[in-house]
Formats: structure tokens, C-alpha cells, sequence
């Protein structure tokens, strides 16, 4: 996150870098409509194992989208009361990511060291004393 922007009265976090974070679900959106593109010029040959592959992957790819959809947030302005808690992730020590209100997470991509992501911290809290999180420098270092 790079700074804060007082828009309307209300205290926001700005980040430049939202279209960075959507770049990976954009590619899987174009790789989803290739497979489809492809399966749909080979519909009147039989199907075989590349082709139950194709499906596969296809459906993996419609997967990831939804979740990306319903559990990922990409705006570039979050309002700080709406973050509820920072989270460092539990199969990757160098993620962090916020939690909202509406149920959505927010990947902190220019967060990757525990000291940046305590400091992080403490200034959220310093605006929002309500956040939580779910890791103590001592915790995280030891991850």
C-alpha cells in the first residue's frame, strides 16, 4: 500500500498496483476463452485425451474466475474503516493480504517482509484501533 488519500471526508488507503493484482485471474480469463475456442473448432472430431484435458482445464479456469469474482477485491481505494483484519498467509509466510467487511481479501503485493507488515499495521491500527491480525512479529518471524 503506498499511501493514504483523504477523499470525501474519509480515510483511504490508495494502492497503484490493482491492475497488477488482477493481471493473473485477466490471463486465466483469456486462457479460458482460448480452451473454449478450441474446443469449440474441434467439436465434430471424437474426443480423446487432449480433449478431455482441454475440458478439464477449461473448467478449472471458470473455477478459478468465480473465486476470484466473489472472494478478491481489486479496487485501488479501500476505506481503512472498512478493513476488519490483516492476515499473513498460512502456506506462504511472505503473503499478506487484508480482510473486509463485505467478506472480500485484498493481497498486499508490496508487503512481502514481516517488518514491513508490522509497521503496515500499526499504522492501520493508529487510524482503525479495531483491526486485528493474526500474527505478532515473534509469530511470523518464526513461520
Amino acid at each position: 500500500m503506498k499511501h493514504f488519500k483523504n477523499i470525501d471526508g474519509n480515510l483511504k488507503m490508495t494502492d497503484s498496483s490493482s491492475l497488477m493484482l488482477a493481471m493473473p485471474y485477466i490471463a486465466v480469463c483469456f486462457t479460458a476463452a482460448s480452451l473454449f475456442l478450441t474446443l469449440l473448432s474441434n467439436r465434430n472430431q471424437e474426443s480423446d485425451a487432449f480433449t478431455i484435458f482441454t475440458w478439464s482445464l477449461l473448467i478449472f479456469c471458470i473455477l478459478v474466475i468465480c473465486w476470484a469474482l466473489i472472494k478478491k477485491t481489486f479496487t485501488s481505494q479501500i476505506p481503512i474503516t472498512a478493513i476488519i483484519q490483516m492476515k499473513q498467509s498460512s502456506y506462504n509466510s511472505s503473503v499478506f493480504y487484508l480482510v473486509l467487511e463485505n467478506g472480500k481479501q485484498r493481497n498486499l503485493s508490496e508487503v512481502r517482509e514481516t517488518i514491513r507488515a508490522t509497521e503496515l499495521l500499526m499504522m492501520l491500527r493508529s487510524e482503525n484501533p479495531s483491526i486485528t491480525a493474526n500474527f505478532t512479529e515473534n509469530e511470523a518471524k518464526t513461520r
